[in-house]
């Protein structure tokens, strides 16, 4: 949960931030850090959450969240019952 709460927090503090910087003069060139295409599994016995925001045009964000094993591989939520 803390996890969550804090990549909502980290959302708002960057969605402040476009929204201070699109109302300044800077071109969207230069605010434009690119995207990671390089990936590193987590060590071993160990577990690594990636998580991804991106605003909306309706003012609302997208959040998505996976989590990898030290092998790589993607965990899936477990039914219970």
């Amino acid at each position: 949960m803390w996890v969550v709460q804090q990549a909502i927090a980290s959302s708002k503090e960057y969605q402040t931030l476009c929204r201070s910087q699109h109302s300044s003069s800077q071109s969207s060139e230069s605010r434009s850090r690119g995207h990671n295409i390089i990936w590193n599994p987590p060590a071993k016995d160990t577990l690594k959450l990636n998580v991804d925001a991106h605003p909306c045009d309706d003012g609302c964000w997208g959040l998505g969240m996976i989590l990898h094993a030290d092998d790589g591989d993607a965990l899936a939520p477990q039914k219970g019952g």
